[in-house]
């Protein structure tokens, strides 16, 4: 909201207030030039106006959030007129007041309990309370991984007066050691296992080597074997459905791959439970 104020210039006001107030520059007829077409004329002037934000409360940008509204959109924009308007009230008509109350103290005087005379002390100066702008502020909270950590139930709060946030992390304690080596060891064997019958890239296509799967290749290659076809072709389901013309060889060659892709497995996690296990166990199949 602009004011118009019965100042005459920036300079005439107090210096903690100035930045409410700016200079309206305006145009005024003063008078008419004559001739073949009546104009008017017109002077420059100067009024010096305030700039009185709109009056918007910390509840009414609180109610945006129990409204379920957007923080960035809505309550983020919210928040900072209700900060420019509380700006306003402490700093510029509260801080009016206080000058008021200052030139019109009259101090009282009591007398103490060790019988000196006390005189009561000046008005205070207003100041700006942080908390009931921060009370609305955006909560961030900080997770953690449970299976790692203990959470106390105490919190760490850091406080960005700038993006208007609380960041609250959870004061957590690391579990022993034998707890998470215990948590990756179950890791492990799950993945493991996953591992072991997952399909096998070879020949250009993805096959699965399930338990089924590989008693079919046995029963396959026995076939050949007896009948001497290994070096014949026959056709064999990939993992994506599609039939896929191999030899009995190359058969023989997924179980192969099956067999070292074991072998690198189990010796990669024997390895890694040698360890303390206080990192995941990771598979590298080179």
């Amino acid at each position: 909201m602009i004011i118009d104020t019965d100042y005459t210039a920036l300079t005439d006001i107090d210096e903690n207030i100035r930045h409410y107030y700016a200079e309206d520059v305006r145009e005024r007829v003063i008078g008419y030039a004559e001739g073949e077409e009546t104009s008017p004329i017109t002077e420059q002037y100067t009024v010096i106006v305030l700039n009185k934000p709109e009056e918007i409360t910390y509840q009414d940008a609180n109610q945006r959030r129990w409204e379920g509204k957007s923080w960035e959109q809505l309550v983020k924009p919210e928040l900072e007129r209700a900060i420019a308007w509380e700006d306003f009230q402490v700093n510029h008509d509260q801080y009016l007041q206080w000058l008021v109350d200052v030139e019109n103290f009259v101090p009282e005087i009591t007398i103490g309990e060790d019988g000196e005379e006390v005189a009561t002390l000046p008005p205070a100066r207003p100041v700006i309370d942080m908390q009931n702008r921060r009370a609305v502020y955006e909560v961030i909270e900080v997770s953690y991984d449970a299976n790692y950590y203990t959470h106390n139930g105490e919190y760490d709060y850091l406080v960005n007066d700038e993006e208007f946030t609380v960041t609250k992390t959870p004061v957590v304690e690391r579990k022993p050691d034998n707890v998470i080596a215990e948590f990756h060891r179950n890791k492990a064997q799950a993945l493991r296992d996953e591992i072991q019958l997952s399909n096998i890239f070879i020949h250009g296509y993805e096959f699965q080597v399930r338990q089924v799967d590989r008693n079919n290749m046995d029963e396959t290659l026995w076939y050949a074997e007896r009948n001497n076809m290994l070096d014949k072709e026959t056709v064999w389901i990939a993992a994506n459905n599609k039939p896929v013309r191999l030899t009995y060889n190359q058969i023989q060659q997924i179980k192969d791959a099956y067999a070292i892709r074991l072998e690198k497995l189990f010796n990669q996690y024997a390895t890694w439970t040698e360890g303390d296990m206080q990192t995941p166990f990771e598979f590298l199949e080179i």
